[in-house]
Parts: C-alpha cells; structure tokens; sequence
C-alpha cells in the first residue's frame, strides 16, 4: 500500500498541470446551428476541411425533404466553422427537376467536380449530374449540359433511385465512382471510365 501511496502523490500535481495546460479549443455538436443541413460530404485539401451539406429547405412538404442548394463551410481546425454562399444549386443544371440529394466534391489536377444526384426533366427518376469550378468555393456549372448518368442507363434495381448518392473518389489515375453495388450499364460496362 505505501508503495501505491507513494505513486500517487505527484498525481494531483499532474492533474493540475494538465488541465492548465490543456487547449481552450473545444467544438459543438452539431456543428452548423444556423440551416438543416443533410448528407454532408467532408474532404480535406491541403490545411482546410470543407464541408458540403445539402441545404434541407424549411418549407419542406410535411413529412418530406426540400433541397435546392448545396452549403459549404470550412475549418482549419475542426472547432471553428466559416460558412460560405452556395456553390452550386439544382437550378445550375438545365436538367434537374430541383430536387437535389447527397452529392460529393472531389479535386483532381486543379479542378474541383461536384458529384449530384437529382430528379430529371429529362428521364423519368433519378440521374446522376457533374459539375466543375476551378476552386472549392465555386461558382460550380454544370461540365456536360446533361446528365451523366440516368435512371434507364442502371437498370439492376426495380426503384427509382439507382443513381442516388455517389461517391466519387480517384484510383489510379482515374475517376471512380461507388455505391452498394458496381454502376455498370445493360450490358455490364462501366459507366464511368477515367
């Protein structure tokens, strides 16, 4: 026992210096207080995190979600958030609907592509769109003028969301893309190709 006493009387002089020492940093939960927010897709270039969320609309149909518009914060410190204007809106692409749903931002050799996902005035359910600004903060436009991907291109589910949500990232030199199962059209090709 004394040897245990012994071991412990440094301890609240540790304790002490401790907490003294400690960072004052501390965070929030959730982290953006001021807007709905849904889907966020983090990536982390360079110094800075930036956080793209969908902006779910308050005026939302009963027991429904409404986004027009993608936010952006970012942090250089996970604690301390700036909020930035839209980047990129549904309205930015000639052929959604307005409805917007996850999406993800990747940067590849300068250039920042923002992956969406969207109901179409085109093709009957969801479609897949891309966008591209020359920075993270945008302005984003719409890089093709159409779709990427519809709805009638992915035909192994019965539902009207195969093209839902990607997540899109860069191996070996090329874009990928990925969800719950490999995107490959009616005859088992990629879809997307680098």
């Amino acid at each position: 026992m004394y040897r245990f006493a012994r071991f412990l009387r440094p301890a609240p002089v540790l304790l002490c210096i401790l907490v003294v020492a400690r960072p004052a940093l501390t965070g929030q939960n959730p982290i953006i207080r001021t807007i709905y927010t849904a889907d966020p897709a983090p990536i982390v270039h360079h110094d800075t995190v930036y956080l793209y969320v969908g902006h779910d609309e308050a005026d939302a149909p009963d027991n429904s979600f409404l986004m027009r518009e993608y936010r952006l914060f970012t942090s250089v410190d996970m604690v301390n958030w700036t909020a930035h204007p839209a980047p990129l809106k549904t309205s930015d692409f000639a052929w959604s609907a307005g409805d917007a749903s996850a999406a993800q931002c990747i940067e590849r050799d300068g250039k920042w592509y923002f992956y969406v996902s969207s109901l179409s005035r085109n093709h009957p359910r969801v479609s897949m769109g891309v966008a591209v600004a020359d920075s993270p903060y945008g302005p984003f436009r719409d890089a093709r003028g159409e779709a990427l991907l519809t709805n009638d291109l992915t035909t192994f589910d019965k539902h009207n969301s195969d093209d839902l949500e990607p997540t899109v990232f860069v191996a070996d030199g090329r874009f990928r893309c990925r969800r719950s199962h490999p995107l490959r059209g009616r005859r088992g090709e990629p879809i997307l190709r680098g």
